[in-house]
């Protein structure tokens, strides 16, 4: 199953913001500190483990600060999250943070200085990739393991097996399949939170960046989970290809990567708040392509770097995960009662991720559909052990489809011979 990363830890800062941060030290924390006075005791203990370097505990401190029912956006909890981000090199997160303070807190001090971190991470990111190797287009081959697709990639000069996994956010390995390839594990205390699906609820994980390479596709600073546990294929998140073009085609067991032309080098998509922006709404279509199949197009939407598509269960709009790593569809005992998804009681599996393993229900969809897919009778596990907020859309559902996912115009495109297939 794939892996959710609740609050992420990266290695180190930039030389560049250590260098900024010596030379205007004493300016920058005496404004800082004005500005965020007053500030509540949970907030107080959070900036003492910033101050501490203790960035994890204070993502985590700060995360739940935040968290509530009346959506306030106290621009210090935001500055410190999105600077805490900066500090152990996760950019992605950190330039999310620092958007957001700027939209909802306008005319701050610490809006004025998301603007400034904002452009420095711009030309981190530049060079954080000026190395990196994306041809205008790659295939790579991919064999069937029970219903995951596994490729051959290589994590630091080493060959690896990696299960491609639209459903994980960040690519994940364990501590097992690190020692096999006989590369080190992290060390130091974990830095970070992780779950999937499992009774183990949150672990203690490691947020890292390594080189991998699939098929000619060459990034040296890709961010990656380390979690503890025996040796298994790594999981090929979003981390990896959510920059890119790609095409899964079953039946010839291929997945193509193509490069968006329009994207500079080292740049990253335009992003508001957590979902990727987008020039306008795109509604499902159908056309037929210059091979003369069917396509069906069906929008999407990023929360992270998560997939979320609407099925309609039952006659029910829900929004799901596209979880290619997921084998089975999933969901909380919540969701399925919403949908009037019935449980069979001497039905039960055991289903696994991450965080461990844990019994679940057997429940059955009358009707799922999304575009041109519909499932009658689709079976889906059930359990509250489910580390993220959305249900799973497992590859059981769409597995003998062949599909292109855009990230530049948002949409998945379905294709099949033909309307009647």
């Amino acid at each position: 199953m794939s892996v959710r990363a609740i609050t992420i830890n990266a290695l180190s800062a930039s030389l560049r913001l250590l260098f900024l941060l010596v030379l205007s030290g004493f300016l920058f924390f005496s404004e800082a500190n004005a500005v965020f006075a007053g500030a509540t005791e949970d907030f107080q203990a959070a900036k003492g483990a910033f101050n501490a370097g203790d960035y994890g505990r204070a993502i985590s401190l700060l995360e739940a600060n935040l968290k509530g029912p009346d959506q306030v956006y106290p621009s210090d909890s935001l500055y410190y999250l999105a600077l805490s981000f900066y500090k152990i090199g996760d950019l992605d997160r950190a330039q999310k943070v620092f958007l957001v303070l700027q939209d909802k807190c306008k005319g701050t001090a610490a809006s004025g200085y998301a603007a400034q971190y904002l452009a420095i991470i711009a030309g981190d990111r530049q060079r954080e990739r000026a190395s990196d190797v994306v041809p205008r287009e790659t295939w790579v081959s991919f064999r069937k393991v029970g219903r995951h697709a596994v490729v051959d990639g290589e994590l630091a000069g080493k060959s690896a097996r990696m299960i491609f996994d639209t459903g994980a956010e960040l690519c994940y390995i364990s501590t097992g399949e690190l020692a096999r390839l006989g590369l080190p594990a992290p060390t130091g205390a974990p830095n970070t939170q992780g779950g999937g699906v499992g009774q183990g609820g949150l672990i203690p994980m490691w947020f890292v960046k390594y080189p991998v390479t699939v098929g000619r596709i060459v990034k040296q600073r890709v961010p990656l989970i380390v979690g503890p546990g025996p040796a298994s294929p790594m999981l090929l998140g979003q981390s990896f290809f959510n920059d890119l073009k790609y095409s899964i085609e079953s039946a010839g067991q291929t997945i193509v990567f193509s490069r968006k032309e329009n994207v500079a080098k080292g740049a990253a998509p335009a992003v508001a708040g957590n979902q990727t922006a987008s020039a306008a709404p795109v509604k499902a279509a159908l056309s037929v392509d210059a091979t003369g199949r069917y396509v069906y197009t069906v929008p999407f939407k990023r929360v992270g770097n998560a997939l979320v598509v609407t099925v309609a269960l039952n006659g029910k709009d829900c929004e799901m995960i596209l979880d290619t790593g997921a084998e089975l569809t999933c969901m909380t005992p919540q969701i399925a009662s919403k949908y009037n998804i019935a449980l069979d009681p001497r039905r039960r599996l055991r289903v696994g991720g991450v965080s461990g393993v844990s019994m679940a229900s057997m429940g059955v969809i009358s009707k799922a559909k999304l575009g041109p897919i519909e499932r009658s009778d689709l079976l889906t596990a059930v359990t509250p052990d489910v580390a993220c907020p959305y249900p799973l859309l497992g590859h059981d559902f769409f597995n003998r489809w062949q599909y292109t996912v855009d990230n530049e115009k948002g949409v998945i495109s379905f294709a099949r011979g033909s309307l009647s297939d």
